[in-house]
This record gives C-alpha cells, sequence and structure tokens, in this order.
C-alpha cells in the first residue's frame, strides 16, 4: 500500500448523530455493521471516520468509538477494498489474525464484512499499529545523506541507511521462519482453509484475470508458468506477497508492523524474493505519465531512491540462508505475469486512467524480463 493524501470529497462529511440517521450512507452502514457483529447495539463513533491512506486496491480511514463493550476502545482503522476478489476481506483477517496470535507484528482484525452495494465496500477493522511507514522516511534519509557528502563525512552517511536496507530484510526472515503447522493450525481455528492462499489459487486468479479481459497475448506466458512449476516446494512458508517499504511501518524501537496482506500466499520463499526483484528494475511510470499534478511529480523524485533499496535485498536475505536459483527466477517471471494481468484489471477498472503499472515503459520493462527469463515474448493487449 503506498500511502498518499486522499482527496477532500473523499472525507465523511456526516456527524454522529447522522449515522444514526441516515444508515444508508457509507460511515452510517460501517457502524451498523461494526454494532451487529461486535453485538454492541450502542456503540458510537467518538469522532467521524477520517481518511488515512489510499493504496492502489483499497482506501484506509481512522476510527475512533467512543467504547467497546465496557472497555476504552483501541485505535482503530478500516480498509476498504475498491475491487475484492470473493472472500478477500476473510481470508486477510484469518491471515492476519493468525499471525498476531503467534506474536508476529500484523494488525489484529476486529471486524470484517462484504459491505453493502453502492454504500459500502468491502471492508476490515483492525487496531491501528502504532509507527510511520518505512517509505515515508526515504525523503529525510536521502535529504541527510546529500548534508553529510557535503560536509565530507561518506563513510557516515552510509551508516543511516542500515536501518533501510537490513530492517526489512530481519523482518522477512522472521515471517519466513514462522512454523508452518501452526501457522496453519490457527488459519483453520479462524475458518481458514490452508489450501486457499496456496499457489493453485493464485494461477486460478490469474487465469480469471485474463478470461475476463481477453488478454489472449498474455496466454503463453501462463502456459510457460503452468509447464515450469518448481517441484513441490518443502521449506513452505508464509510469503507476504507485496513486500516492500510502502508496507513496513516502524518506529523508534524498531520494526512495529507489517500492514497489507491481500496477496499473503503460502510458497517458497523464492515467492516473496521474485517480487523483490521484479521491483528492483524500477519500472515505474512517472508522474508525468499518469497526469498528477505538481505536487506529486515532485513526490515521484524519491521513488528511484526507493528502489535502490529493493537491488541488495536478495543479497542480505541470502546472507540468512540460502535461495534456489531456478526457482527465484521462475517467481520473478511469476509476479512479472501478476503485474501485467493486474495493471490491465485496474486500468479498465478505472475506465482506461493510468496507474502504477500501465505505462508503457513500465509494461515494456516488465514483459522484457519476463522474455528474458522464460524465453517467451508476450503480446501484451492481444486479444
Amino acid at each position: 500500500m503506498d500511502p498518499a493524501d486522499l482527496d477532500s470529497t473523499d472525507a465523511s462529511a456526516i456527524s454522529v448523530a447522522d449515522s444514526e440517521a441516515r444508515p444508508q450512507t457509507r460511515d452510517g452502514a460501517l457502524l451498523a455493521a461494526l454494532r451487529e457483529q461486535l453485538r454492541t447495539p450502542d456503540l458510537d463513533w467518538a469522532e467521524p471516520p477520517r481518511p488515512l491512506a489510499r493504496g492502489a486496491e483499497s482506501i484506509v480511514l481512522d476510527l475512533s468509538l467512543k467504547r467497546l463493550g465496557n472497555e476504552p476502545a483501541p485505535p482503530l482503522v478500516v480498509r476498504l477494498l475498491q475491487a475484492e476478489e470473493p472472500g478477500q476481506v476473510r481470508r486477510e483477517a484469518a491471515v492476519q489474525g493468525a499471525l498476531a496470535a503467534l506474536g508476529f507484528p500484523a494488525p489484529r482484525p476486529i471486524a470484517n464484512g462484504e459491505g453493502t452495494p453502492g454504500i459500502l465496500q468491502p471492508f476490515l477493522v483492525m487496531e491501528r499499529t502504532p509507527g510511520r511507514v518505512l517509505f515515508s522516511l526515504l525523503p529525510a534519509l536521502v535529504l541527510i545523506t546529500i548534508a553529510l557528502f557535503a560536509l565530507q563525512l561518506a563513510i557516515v552517511s552510509l551508516l543511516v541507511w542500515i536501518p533501510w536496507f537490513v530492517l526489512p530484510v530481519l523482518l522477512q526472515r522472521k515471517l519466513h521462519g514462522l512454523p508452518v503447522a501452526e501457522l496453519e493450525r490457527a488459519l483453520a481455528d479462524r475458518g481458514l482453509d490452508p489450501k486457499e492462499l496456496g499457489l493453485a489459487e493464485r494461477f486460478a486468479r490469474l487465469e480469471r484475470q485474463l478470461e475476463h479481459a481477453e488478454l489472449r497475448g498474455l496466454k503463453p506466458g501462463l502456459a510457460w508458468l503452468r509447464a515450469n512449476t518448481p517441484a513441490g516446494p518443502n521449506n513452505t512458508v508464509l510469503c507476504h506477497g507485496d513486500y516492500w517499504a510502502g508496507n513496513i511501518l516502524v518506529g523508534f524501537k524498531g520494526v512495529t508492523g507489517l500492514i497489507d496482506w491481500s496477496n499473503a500466499t503460502l510458497a517458497a520463499p523464492e515467492y516473496d524474493l521474485g517480487w523483490s526483484r521484479v521491483q528492483d528494475t524500477g519500472d515505474l511510470p512517472t508522474a508525468h505519465d499518469l497526469g498528477e499534478p505538481w505536487r506529486s511529480r515532485l513526490g515521484a523524485l524519491w521513488h528511484p531512491f526507493a528502489w535502490i533499496g529493493m537491488r541488495p535485498h536478495c543479497w542480505l536475505y541470502r546472507r540468512f540462508g540460502s535461495l534456489d536459483t531456478k526457482a527465484l527466477d521462475y517467481y520473478t517471471a511469476f509476479h512479472c505475469m501478476r503485474i501485467l494481468a493486474w495493471s490491465h484489471e485496474q486500468e479498465a477498472a478505472a475506465d482506461g486512467a493510468a496507474n502504477l503499472w500501465s505505462s508503457p515503459r513500465a509494461r515494456a520493462l516488465v514483459t522484457s524480463r519476463f522474455a528474458r527469463i522464460t524465453g517467451v515474448e508476450l503480446g501484451w493487449g492481444a486479444r
């Protein structure tokens, strides 16, 4: 999830009284759902929900409740999904609940639901994890580095970047080190069949996306992935599936949480590392490509530095254990296909609006990397 300020039009304008009198509004419908799920009829907002962050597929709102039962309500957030696969919020809630039960820093879910068509999107309410997104610290790191270089303290400037490189690797190793048997039991206790997080389900989603969009030019790539799937890994771990600095929360004492579990998958560790390799190409459109205002274009100047941070990620990960190079290549190709399918899906849902991976340059880089790994030339957009 790449945080960004929301437009003022997304902000809730209803009062607490309006929430009770007009349940057809988004905030009123959310409050009604929480009252029902938490079995607390007198549940009420201390303040109306307010925009906190926007992701590629979701909006996050800050929630403030007066009380939660007989206890003071903890700080909460709700993730509203813009485009949902069937059962996605249920899977996310089960994954986050299982991880929290095992002591991993994932937000503890409070409630979830499919929402109300035309009023309330599918939602996941969870405790708010303290800290700031690691990506948001990037401008400060860059400016400090420039200042130290100007003072001829180049060696000191390198030390500033140690947390940026090391913390994500340590957190990912901690995730991949969780005992899978205990994790699967925790998922089952929350009503989720672990098979729903398997690679077979990821393939099924890719096939649905390609069939729905009639992207026949990408199907040879899917056929290659099917034919070259690595032998069933005996080192299956829980992979985040969208692991980057925009989903890592940090505080003064280090990492405080890992958020956005919509792509959680039970697979080999190389599945997660393959995503990092795709990102290290810097396959991003410019803010100008997206038609964004000047302030967003200025913010986009930091993006190249973010992808520089991904380049040594696999190298550092290897310092703590081995990786299968062949499997790493395979999953890098798999994520290239994910990106191309998702890019078209988002573009179609937004009536042709540009998204993070939709620029011609980004698509060309991704398809080129896929071809280098597989030898298969994809015909992007061929129908």
